[in-house]
């Protein structure tokens, strides 16, 4: 081997690490080209600054050759950041999706400040000036943040190709996620919120006019079932049976990676009938719809308090609200319609039967189109043609029995009440 020359020694120097091992760092300039620092002991295993300049020569050889000796090179975080993407997406770390909701964050929040620069030149003030945009009330953008940057930045630095982890130097910790109860959020009553938004969707035309039908059917689907708008996004028409009037949804499409079973509503019936197969929705990406949903709100004419929303996971909420506070349906029957994963004694011992989620779901279907189901016409019917002995006081018995086994919504035991106190 060729003596080592001391001009060769430039540029190479010893880093101990957080661990306490030692690497060899070389940063070097060749043919008008700056490198970034390299770790050759994670890239080349040199663990001396004289093997690391035999090393170098090699490298440089290489560069001559046209070759590149460090693998892949990336011009910015952009480029790097969607080659990476795209392999999640094709190895299935990210579902369709996910990839699409992450795709639409980096576009917003990432790509202007961060997407033209090189990986080794992003600061620790460019990532905190990104954080520092979001308010107090928005972990949720905090944390996903960190989970985009995190994986990219460590892969690099275990690659060699960073001095050392950026992302190392912001606190190992999730951000509260902070979202204000809906109660906070608009004075409207649950119950009335949802029969508001309800018939609103049959209004609705804020979008292209080959797209009202597709937008009203899915919200048809989101406020009717309250399932995750993700998950919605992905149906197809082969995961609908109309004859039957059902949805399963497959492990593929949902975010507990099972299998769902729940009724399809008659108003969507049509569209999906006429739809010629694959997606239902063209608008593949659940911020789109969110963005609509929106503009539903304001068209349903809902009071929501000033700098506060209601999202389309706020559907879930109202859902489960309604169902027990006005319909008195079982919180374990309303949390399976949910289909929220189960745990401890409930997971191994209570196993919930399909009739019991459909029926909660008519009842709360006929809470929301503000007509009842034959069941409870007639015993309605009953309550109100007793035999003229009875008493007014009898027959308001009747109907608290109705109101407590969930026949009757609050709002209707009011309204028959006052008929018969008028009687």
């Amino acid at each position: 081997m060729d003596e080592i020359k001391e001009s060769e020694l430039r540029g190479i120097s010893e880093k101990t690490m957080v661990d306490g091992s030692t690497s060899i760092m070389v940063r070097f300039k060749y043919r008008g080209r700056t490198y970034s620092v390299k770790n050759f002991t994670k890239i080349f295993k040199c663990n001396t600054r004289e093997s690391a300049a035999v090393k170098l020569r090699e490298v440089k050889k290489l560069i001559d050759a046209g070759k590149d000796p460090f693998g892949k090179f990336y011009e910015n975080f952009e480029d790097l950041f969607m080659e990476k993407a795209k392999i999640n997406l094709k190895n299935g770390t990210w579902k369709e999706t996910t990839y699409n909701s992450r795709m639409y964050y980096y576009k917003n929040h990432i790509k202007k400040p961060l997407g033209n620069k090189s990986i080794e030149n992003i600061t620790y003030n460019d990532v905190d000036k990104i954080l520092k945009k979001f308010g107090s009330s928005q972990g949720a953008l905090k944390n996903q943040l960190f989970d985009l940057l995190k994986p990219v930045f460590r892969e690099e630095f275990n690659k060699g190709h960073l001095e050392f982890n950026l992302m190392d130097r912001f606190l190992r910790k999730r951000y509260p996620v902070q979202k204000e109860e809906l109660a906070k959020r608009s004075h409207t009553k649950h119950v009335d919120m949802v029969r508001q938004l309800y018939q609103a969707i049959a209004l609705f035309d804020s979008c292209l006019t080959k797209y009202i039908e597709q937008y009203r059917t899915f919200f048809y689907l989101i406020l009717m079932t309250a399932h995750r708008s993700g998950e919605l996004c992905d149906l197809t028409k082969e995961h609908c049976n109309i004859e039957k009037k059902i949805i399963t949804a497959t492990p593929e499409i949902t975010k507990t990676d099972e299998t769902y079973i729940y009724p399809l509503p008659e108003e969507c019936i049509e569209y999906i009938k006429n739809h010629e197969g694959g997606k239902l929705f063209n608008f593949n990406k659940a911020t789109s719809a969110g963005r609509a949903f929106k503009k539903l709100v304001e068209l349903a004419d809902i009071e929501v308090v000033i700098n506060q929303n209601i999202s389309l996971h706020d559907t879930r909420k109202l859902m489960m609200s309604v169902m027990i506070n006005n319909l008195g349906i079982d919180s374990r029957i309303a949390d399976f319609c949910l289909e929220h994963k189960q745990t401890g004694v409930i997971k191994h011992y209570i196993e919930m039967d399909y009739e019991l989620k459909e029926n909660a779901f008519f009842r709360y279907w006929d809470c929301l189109r503000g007509t009842m189901s034959k069941e409870v016409e007639e015993k309605k019917e009953i309550a109100n043609t007793n035999v003229a002995s009875d008493s007014n006081i009898d027959k308001i018995k009747d109907l608290i029995q109705m109101l407590k086994e969930g026949y009757l919504t609050k709002e209707e035991f009011e309204i028959e009440k006052k008929k018969l106190i008028k009687v």
